[in-house]
């Protein structure tokens, strides 16, 4: 017959209380040293770098060819010499796109003032689903002021950013002045 040490209670305590006393430290321990990192500005470096390898684990997805996405980059700028492109221009680029019957396009591009060519550009976004870009002077006044092309375009989408410290934009706000994203206005028109 084996005989069983019994512990006493003020053993059984004092094991216990051990036990809370180490996860109670490693608990302020994790804290502290998430308090250091954010304190140090290392959070949103970190979180950043996590944001990013994510996306790169990802991949590639696929892109959905029925919404056309006119935006203007700087080789294009250079390769045709020409800056700002004119209205007769996107109204060509529209009239292309539609051949391939995209459900919406949406041109990412400041139409800024008033131009001779709207009449004709609203015409031809008129019989299109289109979505225009939004954006506001410093003293916020809105840049596109054309009120052809607003009552022909199918929405309105704001292009408001901030960068982060690294110079990437990882996220822009859902609604900023009364309008939805760019893309949420894209979205919204395309489900429509």
């Amino acid at each position: 017959m084996r005989i069983f040490e019994r512990q006493s209670l003020s053993q059984l305590s004092v094991q216990r209380l051990g036990h809370y006393w180490q996860s109670a430290l490693s608990l302020i321990l994790a804290t502290l040293l998430i308090l250091t990192v954010q304190q140090l500005g290392w959070g949103q470096a970190l979180e950043n770098l996590a944001y990013c390898t994510f996306f790169h684990w990802r991949g590639t997805v696929p892109l959905d060819q029925s919404i056309a996405i006119i935006e203007v980059d700087e080789a294009s700028l250079r390769q045709l010499q020409v800056a700002p492109w004119s209205r007769r221009f996107y109204r060509t680029l529209i009239q292309q796109l539609a051949e391939a019957e995209p459900a919406v396009i949406v041109l990412d591009e400041l139409f800024q003032g008033l131009d001779p060519a709207d009449a004709a550009l609203a015409n031809l976004m008129a019989q299109q689903r289109v979505v225009l870009a939004q954006a506001w002077t410093a003293d916020h006044q809105p840049l596109l002021t054309s009120p052809a092309l607003i009552q022909a375009a199918s929405a309105l989408g704001h292009v408001a950013q901030t960068a982060d410290a690294d110079g990437l934009v990882r996220s822009v706000p859902a609604e900023f002045a009364d309008l939805p994203a760019l893309g949420l206005a894209a979205i919204r028109v395309y489900t429509d």
